[in-house]
């Protein structure tokens, strides 16, 4: 395992809620996941009550009583500017008449077929920065596999031209500068914001939610 600076070189920037919100280990853990299942029932485990922690990804685990993570840090890039923009999502009536046949009506003003206008959050950036503890070569084979960054990608959003992973100085970055379980923080003396927050992929699923300290800005 070796210190790693990750680099997303963007064509032109990303859609996030929150500046902090890319984690890399996700991003990895993504196309890792997607590798071994394929896409069917890769769509498929993503719907499912079953998913647990990824715990074999190739970063080094942090360990803190009953809790682990992975040395990753939060991204790091320059804001060039940020944009709201607005997607629109319309019912589909041409996959409709193969996917809902035995249904009788759609509801298109409420649920889960509804259209509807979506606020997105768009920074624009040249590249973004992850620092991790990890191997080199297995992450890179992963990240080969990721084109998107970031939220919103069928519109388009956070498209990835170029990726680059360089071995660098030992550095806090991948232990500290990264969403922190509360306790951990204070031993660490990192002060930040307080929310409950994923340490872990995926972050979708409750046990990989805690009370976390998000680390100041540099």
């Amino acid at each position: 395992m070796k210190h790693l600076r990750i680099t997303a070189f963007l064509t032109q920037g990303f859609s996030a809620a929150y500046e902090w919100a890319l984690s890399i280990d996700g991003i990895v853990g993504y196309a890792k996941k997607m590798n071994e299942l394929g896409f069917d029932d890769f769509v498929y485990s993503q719907s499912s009550n079953n998913m647990k922690p990824l715990d074999d990804l190739p970063f080094q685990k942090e360990h803190f009583l009953d809790m682990w993570w992975y040395k990753c840090s939060m991204p790091i890039f320059k804001i060039e500017s940020t944009q709201d923009k607005h997607l629109f999502r319309r019912f589909n009536t041409f996959e409709a008449e193969t996917m809902l046949q035995n249904v009788k009506k759609v509801e298109t003003t409420k649920g889960a077929y509804r259209n509807a206008m979506i606020s997105k959050t768009f920074f624009i950036t040249k590249k973004v920065d992850w620092f991790v503890i990890g191997d080199k070569e297995e992450i890179e084979k992963y990240l080969k596999m990721i084109t998107h960054i970031g939220g919103a990608r069928r519109a388009g959003f956070g498209a990835v031209s170029k990726w680059e992973v360089v071995e660098v100085e030992e550095n806090s970055k991948p232990r500290l500068y990264r969403p922190l379980p509360i306790e951990f923080a204070e031993r660490n003396n990192v002060t930040g914001l307080y929310v409950n927050w994923a340490i872990r992929p995926p972050a979708t699923i409750s046990v990989n939610k805690f009370d976390c300290v998000i680390p100041r800005n540099d």
